[in-house]
């Protein structure tokens, strides 16, 4: 699932100079995205950027892989396009950390994107939370429904 946002909400649209982080929960977590996406996209170049990786990693690489604690505060990453939450947090603290990674691009839309589970009523409740904490920091919000059965996103 993290293997297809990464691939329809940057790799598939992504111009030169693009990156993009995607944040999980834990660092096995972490490896295990980054070989993921290594199998599917491997061209790019993609690392974790953990607590024992070099600043590099989270500087220079297409796509970084980290957590909120590693990744999550005082770096500027130049190109940052994507930002993808796969935890579900309602911390405002560490939502807006995640979400400010993001600086505005002059001629680039910059997405944040983030996964909740619509039957799990915590997740409904964080989302609903990130929605009212996130309405003055985003200029358009999209509900995306991933079909369990087809594996692909629809519109919802």
């Amino acid at each position: 699932m993290i293997v297809r946002m990464v691939k329809g909400g940057f790799y598939e649209t992504m111009q030169k100079g693009d990156k993009c982080a995607v944040f999980v929960s834990t660092h096995a977590m972490a490896k295990e995205v980054c070989k993921a996406l290594h199998r599917e996209i491997g061209e790019l170049d993609i690392r974790t950027y953990l607590e024992c990786d070099p600043l590099e990693n989270l500087m220079d690489s297409d796509i970084r892989v980290t957590t909120v604690l590693s990744g999550g505060t005082a770096h500027d990453i130049k190109g940052l396009t994507v930002s993808i939450q796969t935890i579900n947090l309602n911390s405002i603290k560490s939502n807006l950390q995640v979400l400010g990674r993001l600086r505005e691009i002059k001629d680039r839309d910059c997405r944040f994107y983030y996964l909740y589970c619509s039957n799990i009523p915590k997740h409904v409740e964080y989302h609903k939370n990130k929605i009212e904490q996130f309405q003055d920091w985003c200029k358009e919000r999209k509900d995306m429904m991933l079909d369990p059965l087809v594996g692909q996103p629809s519109s919802n």
